[in-house]
């Protein structure tokens, strides 16, 4: 007998997109699910259209839930609350999923008798598969091996979008609350208690990179978030893997001189104060292990090498984090 996979959409302000996404979720062919609404206080008409699409659809099992505004993850835990499903699955809401998502994920974990699986992302709505026949590949290894492997795989290890997983890994973990990129410590605390994850080869995602996405809209307040979000990440692994910090700050410095481009490129009094302090917290990771110490040795050294990061960027349209990697390696040749 299929078990019941709870899917919980955080909603805010995606009018344009938001109905498009409802009819991807009513589409699946796993049909034993419920769809968790979560309204952070939309102002626009988000509200409206996911209640008219609730009342046109009554044989679905949707439930819309309004809250006060509090963020992803706060709407992300409300909807946690509310689930009663054996499995979780995450969807933002001016995204798509493919009609077979939610089939071709729990296939994977119960065949494999595993407590979490991911599909494949796209930005091209057209890569959307609903083939039920894939290949699945198993990772296992402990916490460092596992998070590795992630990283090297051509998956988007760190969303929370894109996998299902059993309650029980849910249980232990909540999202943090009053900062955005959240995924990135939810999915430390997740790997933390698995030695297995599937990955199905399929693309059965579609994310938008809208104008109001962290990655592509100007630098404003929220993205201080991210030194919180690095201390808070630092502390979890201080506490339960000591032996990965090299990792975690290899990869915090990564994101923060990324980052640091997209200041170069805002050239506001807000993004230049926030590179000084990507700056000040990365010298002091870089001086615990590594040798591209070197790049955060002065401010005058650090943001050259930021702003010739951006220009070669601009004119080789190569990714920001390859072209960082590849310019530190260089470096401390």
């Amino acid at each position: 007998m299929s078990e019941l996979v709870s899917i919980i959409v955080p909603i805010y302000n995606v009018e344009n997109y938001l109905l498009e996404c409802l009819e991807s979720l009513i589409s699946q062919t796993y049909k034993n699910i419920e769809i968790l609404l979560i309204d952070d206080g939309s102002t626009d008409q988000s509200r409206i259209i996911a209640q008219k699409f609730c009342d046109d659809h009554p044989e679905n099992n949707i439930q819309l839930i309004v809250k006060e505004n509090g963020g992803q993850s706060s709407a992300r835990n409300v909807g946690i609350q509310h689930a009663n499903g054996t499995y979780f699955i995450f969807v933002d809401s001016d995204d798509l999923i493919s009609s077979t998502h939610v089939e071709v994920l729990y296939k994977a974990v119960s065949e494999m008798d595993v407590k979490i699986a991911m599909g494949k992302f796209s930005k091209k709505i057209e890569d959307l598969s609903n083939n039920l026949s894939v290949e699945m590949t198993s990772l296992k290894g402990d916490f460092l091996s596992l998070v590795e492997k992630l990283y090297a795989s051509d998956y988007h290890a760190v969303s929370a979008s894109g996998k299902i997983y059993h309650h029980t890994l849910i249980d232990h973990v909540k999202f943090h609350e009053g900062i955005i990129y959240e995924d990135g410590i939810f999915f430390y605390e997740i790997i933390d208690q698995i030695d297995e994850i599937i990955l199905v080869d399929t693309v059965c995602y579609y994310y938008r990179t809208t104008m109001n996405s962290t990655l592509t809209s100007k630098i404003s307040q929220k993205n201080f978030d991210i030194l919180k979000k690095n201390e808070l990440t630092l502390l979890f692994f201080e506490e339960h893997h000591p032996e990965a910090l090299k990792h975690f700050y290899q990869k915090a410095m990564n994101v923060n001189d990324f980052l640091a481009v997209k200041c170069v490129e805002d050239q506001t009094d807000l993004s230049k104060d926030l590179m000084k302090r990507l700056y000040l917290q990365n010298k002091t990771y870089s001086k615990l292990f590594f040798p591209r110490k070197v790049v955060y040795s002065t401010w005058f050294v650090y943001s050259s090498f930021i702003l010739l990061v951006s220009k070669m960027y601009k004119t080789n349209q190569i990714d920001k984090e390859t072209l960082i990697k590849k310019l530190i390696r260089k470096i401390t040749k």
